[in-house]
């Protein structure tokens, strides 16, 4: 097939496009109910909220069709970091929910895509999106590790490894004997490891007792070098500062985790996802905050799930930091 066929076939393409569009633009819904288009709008707004775009950067036309119809445009500058067939799919997604249709069209010479939502093959709603270069949304840093409660699994381990975020593993142990032999599983992987050293009885909001966690820490240093271990007491409460001095001599690293919420399965799906919910909402109030996930597959499908939105909303997971005066 020779250039000019070519040109020609994407020419008629492209026209019977635009007319097709043009149809189903200037066609009245006949009983389209407002309660359709009610939840419509409000998928479409919630959906700007999750991607944390400011309301400043979108602008709402109404367009009357007919003396029955009125159809929305939504004007959309993107920040840069978010792209246009992201915003596409996570839209098309929420639109499935509610057994309405999209499709888009992309103008390449000036970087646009428009998308329309179908309701009986007519557009009832038309969202165009456009990149601004000039608008950084605001990043909302937080921190999630995820506790293992037994001996890191391969299975897990490879769950773990598509989520593709940096995360540091943590292992919940009740012995030095324990750590040993459980951190040995991690040696020949990528995967950076800390330590929460548990009889029941050291968990957040828990009495601290200085003495038993020097203990337990410093025979962890005699197995482990350099051991990083996760240390959840308040401001108000923090040890004087010989307790970090015989830390130090031991090479001990604590790490900051007050406030930290522990999130697991053992509350169902739904009190995961509420408590997933505060974490995230933490974050996008500014708090730095810290999560701990149960590493079961439940509960690490859930997390993956609940990425797409945290990443949409700004939201960057980070490193845990170490206490000042501990090293």
């Amino acid at each position: 097939m020779d250039n000019l066929l070519k040109k020609k076939l994407i020419a008629s393409f492209l026209a019977i496009g635009c007319a097709i569009c043009v149809i189903l633009l200037s066609t009245s819904p006949e009983s389209l109910r407002p309660v359709v288009t009610d939840k419509v709008d409000s998928l479409v707004l919630k959906e700007l909220s999750a991607f944390n775009i400011a309301a400043d950067k979108y602008r709402v036309n109404q367009i009357d069709v007919d003396s029955n119809f009125a159809r929305k445009d939504y004007h959309v500058l993107l920040p840069s970091g978010v792209s246009r067939t992201w915003f596409h799919s996570e839209l098309s997604r929420k639109m499935y929910d509610i057994d309405m249709a999209t499709w888009a069209d992309v103008n390449v010479p000036e970087q646009k895509m428009r998308i329309h939502v179908l309701s009986d093959e007519t557009i009832i709603r038309s969202i165009s999106l456009e990149t601004d270069t000039t608008y950084h949304r605001r990043l909302f840093p937080a921190i999630a590790m995820i506790y293992f409660e037994r001996p890191p699994s391969e299975d897990l381990l490879n769950q773990i490894k598509t989520l593709g975020e940096p995360i540091t593993l943590v292992l919940q142990v009740e012995s030095a004997a324990q750590a040993e032999t459980w951190s040995g599983r991690l040696d020949n992987s990528r995967h950076s490891f800390l330590f929460w050293i548990t009889d029941n009885e050291y968990y957040p909001g828990a009495d601290f007792n200085e003495d038993r966690f020097l203990l337990r820490a410093n025979n962890l240093a005699k197995e482990r070098s350099q051991p990083g271990i996760l240390f959840f007491q308040p401001e108000s409460s923090m040890p004087g500062p010989s307790f970090f001095d015989k830390l130090s001599q031991n090479n001990i690293r604590l790490i900051q985790t007050r406030g930290a919420s522990i999130i697991s399965n053992k509350n169902g799906r739904l009190g995961f996802a509420q408590a997933f919910e505060s974490f995230s909402e933490k974050a996008r109030r500014g708090q730095h905050p810290i999560a701990l996930i149960q590493a079961s597959e439940e509960s690490l499908e859930w997390f993956a799930d609940g990425l797409t939105e945290l990443k949409k909303g700004g939201v960057v997971l980070g490193w845990p930091s170490l206490i000042e005066g501990a090293e």
